[in-house]
């Protein structure tokens, strides 16, 4: 997907059924197109692959070692707030 534009790949991750997505940083615009297109965002979340997805099946994304390095916000969910374990 390297050379598809950002927005083509938000409709391919809706075409493909993906309902969460779990990034680092992404555009006002971006997350914007990707919540209209009812994709739900978790931003601002850094780590290895197999360690943030573990983080998020036991529900412990929160831990401040996601957190994107220059983010001082607790991470959130574009929809809805993810609970601290």
């Amino acid at each position: 997907m390297h050379n598809i534009n950002a927005f083509d790949r938000f409709k391919i991750l809706k075409q493909e059924e993906v309902h969460t997505l779990i990034c680092g940083a992404l555009s006002p615009e971006l997350l914007t197109y990707g919540e209209l297109l009812g994709i739900i965002i978790i931003d601002h979340v850094s780590g290895e692959v197999c360690d943030v997805l573990q983080a998020y099946r036991s529900q412990e994304l929160s831990d401040p070692r996601f957190r994107l390095p220059g983010c001082p916000r607790r991470y959130r969910n574009r929809k809805r707030e993810i609970k601290r374990g």
